[in-house]
């Protein structure tokens, strides 16, 4: 088996990143996304529908149009998340998802984000596996690069410990600016 990618015409800047290829009853889990409204398109005044928020107050939370660019595709839509930082306190936007699964399930995560940070600041997404009949939380922290300000993707693969009744995504961010989000996927 050989993939192909090619590419013609006039000079262009082209990005390709985690590519991914499945066969067999693999091939449906990677074709659903299991958060709802993951690509912020339904929302309520300024909050998203079926978000739920920690640290944040009305005005720290905004759904605004984000236009097509090099780095937001418009394959993403155009509602994104922006929320309002502060360098004292962390904002968390989450959502939990019923889903039951098995030890050594892949669990592929991705998340659009775009902000100005420091080294000081925190910008990360997270996934957090609630393991039955375990009284323990295995939570995975995937920082978004400080030195890069334009739209960034975060794609990566958490394998399932035990068996698993919910699965908590969410994004963080503390800093003295602003952070968007888009395109969050399970």
């Amino acid at each position: 088996m050989s993939v192909q990618i090619k590419l013609t015409g006039n000079s262009m800047v082209v990005g390709i990143d985690d590519l991914q290829l499945s066969l067999g009853s693999i091939d449906q889990k990677v074709r659903y996304n299991y958060v709802e409204n993951g690509y912020m398109e339904y929302h309520y005044a300024f909050w998203p529908n079926k978000w739920e928020f920690e640290n944040c107050n009305p005005g720290d939370v905004f759904m605004i149009d984000e236009g097509t660019t090099l780095f937001h595709n418009e394959n993403l839509g155009e509602k994104v998340v922006k929320i309002k930082g502060d360098p004292s306190v962390p904002k968390k936007m989450k959502q939990t998802i019923k889903m039951r699964g098995n030890a050594d399930d892949e669990l592929i995560f991705s998340v659009f984000s775009k902000a100005y940070t420091n080294q000081h600041d925190q910008h990360y997404a997270y996934l957090k596996i609630h393991y039955i009949d375990i009284d323990e939380e295995n939570t995975h922290k995937f920082n978004f690069d400080e030195n890069f300000s334009d739209w960034q993707v975060l794609t990566r693969n958490v394998i399932a410990e035990y068996p698993y009744d919910k699965v908590e995504v969410g994004v963080v961010y503390q800093g003295c600016n602003y952070a968007l989000f888009d395109a969050i996927q399970l």
